[in-house]
């Protein structure tokens, strides 16, 4: 054999190596990434629990308490729970004590606000044997910051601004706006994914098992956009969403299929999804035209995401016209709030035959707009996981 022909397989056969070793390392990363991902999963907790404070001070008389004009005003985080919201809150140990099976242990997270502390405080008072291992007081979970104490007169102004720019943009004067909101809820879940919510826990030694439940005390809208982080909301889907009601709670159990966390409604209080309704235009075929009318979508979450692609489950759940007052938050009782939302969803009227499109944005956003949007012939965008990602990239090598 010529020695250039020997000289050429001899490198040949060194690249072939090199390649195959490369792969090897690349899978060996993979499989050893993958893994340290396993082991950060199973030290989460079995159940994530959002709920909500009892009702506070602040609930009553339209915020009196907060007006600035009040001579017994307080800030909005020193409002306390009513007697009320005292039962409220025993009652959600109660039903919390139930969830766990009587027994187990849970950490729990609560912002600093004073509502949602002696809430805490109140339901565990009714936990049992559930063991309380941890408390975490965590300002990223605390209210919306409204702009310290309110002017009676510019209330009217704030919330009509707010429904035009809509409830996750608008920022009233000194305080955050919802998307403000949402980039805390960002970090939390980037802490509570990763392990610790305390830097300094970060180098010490961790527990073996997780815990059956991580309980988090917070508010109405940022349990809202706790959900819509997770589970990559909209910002419309975030304005369809209702505040739950007092002592309320959202319930998140582990998949392990997907390595994911899920939403549980028979574990929620009340036993449901989250209430959602969105106000659309259904446009239909009139003679040589069209023709549109007003309609309410309820049970907005139900609809697979994306849910503005989703035609005909959503025809299936409108109720004719707008303007209905559909938030049950200030019903009494969670009971009561499940009866409202059963009574709702008995008032859909599906539409039957030939539909030509649903105007999701109500005249919002040009005609232009609105075909770019429903545009059948483009991919449809979704986001693919990290972890989708390098399983892809581990299936190729």
């Amino acid at each position: 054999m010529p020695a250039g022909t020997s000289k050429l397989l001899a490198c040949a056969g060194l690249s072939v190596a090199l390649l195959f070793r490369e792969r090897a390392r690349r899978v060996l990363l993979c499989w050893l990434e993958d893994g340290m991902r396993e082991l950060a999963w199973r030290r989460l907790p079995r159940k994530i629990i959002f709920i909500r404070h009892g009702e506070a001070q602040h609930n009553l008389e339209g915020c009196a308490i907060l007006q600035e004009d009040n001579p017994n005003r307080k800030p909005d985080n020193l409002s306390e729970l009513t007697p009320r919201g005292r039962e409220q809150a025993r009652a959600a140990g109660h039903r919390l004590r139930r969830l766990l099976g009587g027994g187990g242990t849970v950490s729990a997270v609560v912002s600093p606000f004073e509502r949602t502390q002696q809430t805490l405080y109140a339901l565990q008072q009714n936990l049992g044997d559930v063991r309380v291992r941890r408390v975490h007081v965590d300002p990223r979970v605390r209210e919306q910051e409204f702009g310290n104490f309110q002017v009676a007169e510019d209330m009217p102004r704030h919330k009509q601004t707010a429904e035009e720019v809509g409830r996750f943009y608008y920022r009233r004067p000194t305080g955050e706006s919802g998307a403000d909101v949402y980039d805390r809820a960002a970090s939390f879940w980037d802490s509570l994914l990763g392990g610790s919510f305390d830097v300094q826990d970060l180098f010490r030694r961790r527990r073996a098992g997780p815990d059956d439940a991580l309980l988090v005390v917070t508010h109405g809208l940022t349990m809202r956009l706790l959900l819509m982080r997770y589970f990559n909301w909209s910002p419309q889907t975030f304005d369809a969403v209702y505040n739950p009601g007092n002592c309320d709670f959202w319930v998140l159990v582990k998949d392990e299929a997907r390595r994911a966390y899920r939403l549980e409604p028979a574990d929620c209080s009340p036993p449901c999804t989250p209430w959602a309704t969105r106000q659309v235009r259904v446009v239909r075929h009139a003679g040589a035209g069209l023709e549109a009318q007003d309609y309410t979508l309820v049970d907005y979450l139900a609809l697979p995401q994306p849910r503005t692609s989703h035609l005909e489950p959503a025809l299936q759940s409108l109720v004719p016209g707008h303007g209905h007052h559909l938030n049950p938050s200030r019903l009494a009782s969670p009971e009561e709030r499940e009866a409202f939302i059963k009574e709702q969803l008995a008032k859909v009227e599906p539409i039957e035959g030939k539909v030509h499109s649903i105007d999701w944005w109500c005249g919002k956003i040009s005609e232009e707009g609105v075909g770019l949007r429903m545009d059948k012939s483009l991919p449809m965008r979704r986001t693919v996981s990290a972890r989708r990602e390098r399983a892809a990239r581990c299936e190729g090598w």
